[in-house]
């Protein structure tokens, strides 16, 4: 877990799950080198109840990560379940046996990340964008 809490002051305030000797926390990390972070993970786990588009997982992904998502929004159209990446129900187990199996397949993990960095350029990308609205903007408004 990454923030700007202290270890104590996460403990004291999340740990109603009683998982706290399982937490690592670490500080929060300069905007500056997220990318360099992100590319240091295998997995990302986005574990929650509502989410809209997630940028944290679009970044993740675009940087290598493969993301394991509740299907709670957003994620579901970027994690698209075993093409880019991983979905799984609310059940903490589900949850688990998702991430069990990609530390368990290295495999698995390559073809999930360079489909998911390939989907990233294709879809969320700056150009990616700029064309799409410029198709958009062209089908309201007609070429200028």
């Amino acid at each position: 877990v990454r923030g700007d809490l202290s270890r104590d002051e996460f403990i004291a305030r999340y740990d109603a799950g009683g998982i706290a000797e399982k937490l690592i926390v670490e500080p929060s990390v300069p905007f500056a080198r997220m990318p360099d972070w992100y590319r240091s993970l295998d997995i990302f786990a986005l574990a929650s109840h509502q989410e809209g588009l997630s940028i944290v997982g679009t970044e993740a992904m675009a940087c290598g990560a493969v993301v394991v998502s509740t299907r709670c929004g957003g994620p579901e159209d970027y994690v698209l379940d075993n093409e880019t990446g991983l979905l799984s129900g609310f059940d903490e187990r589900e949850f688990a046996d998702r991430l069990i199996a990609l530390i368990g397949d290295q495999a698995l993990r390559a073809r999930l990340s360079d489909a998911g960095i390939a989907f990233i350029r294709t879809r969320y990308a700056q150009a990616a964008f700029e064309r799409g609205f410029m198709e958009a903007f062209s089908r309201l408004y007609g070429s200028l």
